[in-house]
C-alpha cells in the first residue's frame, strides 16, 4: 500500500528531517510540498520528486493524500491541523501543538471523530538508545560513578527529566555565559550515574546544509555556483 504525504511549511527542519526520512520509506510517495518563496519550492519540489508544489496550502486540501506533516509557523498549526483531520488524513503537526489549549484538545477531538491518528513531532521518544537510557532510571538508587555525558541537554520539563530521574543543580565553574550583557554561570544539571556510552546519548548529527544562516533557516542546500 501506497501512502501519499503532503508537507505543510517546507522551512530548515521539514527540510532536513521530516522529508528526507518520509523519502527514505519505500511505502511512501512525496505527493505534495508547500511553503512561501517560489525558488526555494522548486529546488526542494525538484530535489525530492514531489509531484505537486505551491505557495498555498488549501491547494493541498484537494490533492488525493493520506498523510500531511504540519510544520509551518506555530499560529498555523491549529487551522491546518484541523483542515487536514477533516479530509481524513493521519497528521503529524510540529511543536507546539498549538498556541490555545482549548485548540489543541479540539484538534485531539478531531482526530478522533474522523478516526485518524494525530501526532505530535516529539522524536526524542524513538530515538535510538533510548532503551538503553531507561535503564538507568531503574538504577537510581544503585551507588555509581560519576561519569560525564558530553554536550548534553536536560529540558527540565520533558521526558528527559523523568527519564533519567531526580537530578541535582549546580554550577558550571569554568564556563560563564553572557546573559543580558552580564556574565553569569551556567546552570548544568548533574547526577550520579553508572557509566554509559556517551554515543548513545541521543544526540542529533550535524546538519547537512551548508550556505549561510538565512539559508539553512529557510531549509535550503547551498549549492556552488
Amino acid at each position: 500500500m501506497t501512502l501519499k504525504a503532503a508537507i505543510i511549511g517546507a522551512g530548515h527542519f521539514a527540510y532536513r528531517m521530516h522529508i528526507p526520512v518520509l523519502a527514505a520509506r519505500k511505502e511512501v510517495m512525496l505527493d505534495s510540498v508547500c511553503r512561501l518563496g517560489a525558488d526555494e519550492l522548486k529546488l526542494i519540489a525538484d530535489e525530492f520528486g514531489f509531484a505537486f508544489a505551491t505557495e498555498n496550502w488549501h491547494d493541498v486540501l484537494a490533492r488525493d493524500i493520506d498523510i500531511a506533516v504540519i510544520s509551518s509557523p506555530h499560529d498555523l498549526h491549529y487551522e491546518q491541523a484541523r483542515a487536514f483531520l477533516e479530509k481524513g488524513c493521519h497528521v503529524l503537526v510540529e511543536k507546539p501543538m498549538t498556541l490555545n489549549p482549548d485548540e489543541a484538545w479540539d484538534l485531539v477531538a478531531t482526530a478522533e471523530r474522523a478516526g485518524r491518528e494525530l501526532l505530535v513531532a516529539y522524536g526524542w521518544n524513538y530515538k535510538p538508545g533510548l532503551e538503553a537510557m531507561k535503564l538507568l532510571d531503574g538504577r537510581a538508587d544503585r551507588p555509581g560513578r560519576t561519569c560525564r555525558l558530553p554536550h548534553g541537554l536536560l529540558h527540565a520539563g520533558d521526558f528527559h527529566r523523568r527519564l533519567i530521574g531526580p537530578v541535582q543543580t549546580c554550577r558550571h565553574p569554568a564556563r560563564p555565559d553572557h546573559v543580558g550583557g552580564t556574565r553569569k554561570r551556567r546552570r548544568v544539571r548533574a547526577r550520579t550515574i553508572e557509566p554509559c556510552a556517551g554515543a548513545a546519548l541521543l544526540a542529533d548529527g550535524p546538519s547537512r546544509l551548508g550556505g549561510s544562516r538565512r539559508d539553512q533557516r529557510r531549509g535550503i542546500r547551498h549549492r556552488p555556483a
